[in-house]
């Protein structure tokens, strides 16, 4: 494995066992992928993603346990908890869509009538109908079949309400 032959060459290497990363990079290999951190980021990544997590935050996270060789995952723990950028990360506020169907009672819907603050604490800052957009958008405005809710909250709060959305967009809603 040796880089010095030609040090154009990037040696990169798969292995099974964590145990074996320092041993194949001083054998020469730039890069140790290890199959068990690779599915425990790539579990971490959906579970990030199921909290409405914004992909920049995730692909920030994924490369940092990625970087230098996993050195973050292969640590001894100092403590118990999450890291303190995957709290910060979790707690901060986000946006996402939320789609009506007209499967359910949405249709025809006010936003105030639905009171998505009150019942589950996201705000809707815009809904999307085909090529118009409707940004801070009055309480009076009727939802429609295929209108797409801009919301923002906190990941919990976006969590909440896409439960209290779906219950009322469903067909027994």
């Amino acid at each position: 494995l040796s880089r010095s032959l030609n040090p154009a060459v990037h040696v990169i290497v798969r292995t099974r066992m964590v145990k074996e990363i320092e041993e194949l990079r001083r054998a020469g290999a730039n890069q140790v992928i290890a199959e068990e951190f690779e599915a425990a980021i790539e579990i971490f990544t959906h579970v990030l993603e199921l909290y409405h997590v914004p992909r920049n935050i995730v692909r920030a996270q994924t490369r940092v346990l990625r970087g230098e060789g996993y050195r973050m995952l292969r640590a001894e723990r100092q403590g118990r908890g999450v890291s303190q950028a995957v709290l910060e990360a979790l707690e901060a506020g986000t946006t996402d869509l939320f789609r009506v169907t007209g499967e359910g009672s949405l249709v025809h819907r006010t936003l105030e009538s639905l009171d998505l603050r009150g019942a589950a604490g996201a705000a809707v800052i815009a809904v999307v109908r085909g090529e118009q957009s409707f940004v801070n958008p009055s309480p009076e405005l009727r939802l429609e079949a295929g209108d797409y809710l801009v919301l923002v909250g906190s990941h919990d709060q976006i969590e909440r309400s896409f439960i209290f959305l779906d219950g009322v967009d469903s067909p027994t809603g």
